[in-house]
């Protein structure tokens, strides 16, 4: 195998690990959407929006790892495109 072919299989295998990665940042991306409605049911309308705020900062993580699984998803594309035209 030459040189090249090393390194574009390393390239692929990382692209398939940032794959995994983006699968399992969904995943935990599902169970932050979870999260806000269990607070709302446990705590919904306390008097000093203790709710609020709790659904407020697992609503902004679920934003920040649903963008990190969209990144993974484009680095692992470009890595792909990488290795298949070099």
């Amino acid at each position: 195998m030459s040189k090249l072919e090393q390194i574009k299989a390393q390239v692929r295998a990382v692209a398939q690990q940032a794959t995994t990665l983006a699968g399992q940042l969904t995943q935990i991306s599902n169970k932050l959407s979870s999260n806000v409605g269990q607070v709302t049911q446990a705590i919904g309308g306390t008097n000093d929006g203790a709710d609020q705020e709790m659904s407020l900062a697992f609503q902004q993580a679920d934003a920040s790892v649903k963008q990190a699984a969209v990144s993974m998803q484009i680095a692992a594309q470009k890595a792909n495109e990488w290795a298949q035209n070099a």
